[in-house]
This record gives structure tokens, C-alpha cells and sequence, in this order.
């Protein structure tokens, strides 16, 4: 039934509800993605440079 979710989810149960009613939760979340997403920036840097070094090897 529809409306006993709408009711679930405005009294915060389960993730969704949380993520709705909880700031600190999404806070939480939107933390957490945004320090996956450097972390991911940061490592395709760090095999860039790697390639590129080996790369600057090979030619000499």
C-alpha cells in the first residue's frame, strides 16, 4: 500500500527514509561520495604519470 510507505518513509525507517529525513545522513553519504570520487581522480593521476614515466623511459 502506497500511502504505509509515504508513512514509513516521512517517519525516516529504512535508507530512504533516513536520506529523506535525516540531513546528517545525506550529509554523511554526499561526504563519503565526494572523497570516493577524488580518491578516483587521484589514482587515474597517479597510473598517468606512471604510463607517461615509462613511456619517457622507453624512448631513450
Amino acid at each position: 500500500d502506497l500511502q504505509a510507505v509515504v508513512t514509513r518513509l516521512r517517519q525516516g525507517e529504512g535508507t530512504l527514509g533516513a536520506l529523506l529525513e535525516d540531513p546528517t545522513v545525506y550529509e554523511d553519504l554526499s561526504a563519503l561520495l565526494r572523497g570516493a570520487n577524488r580518491s578516483l581522480i587521484l589514482r587515474s593521476l597517479i597510473r598517468s604519470t606512471r604510463e607517461d614515466g615509462a613511456a619517457e623511459k622507453k624512448e631513450k
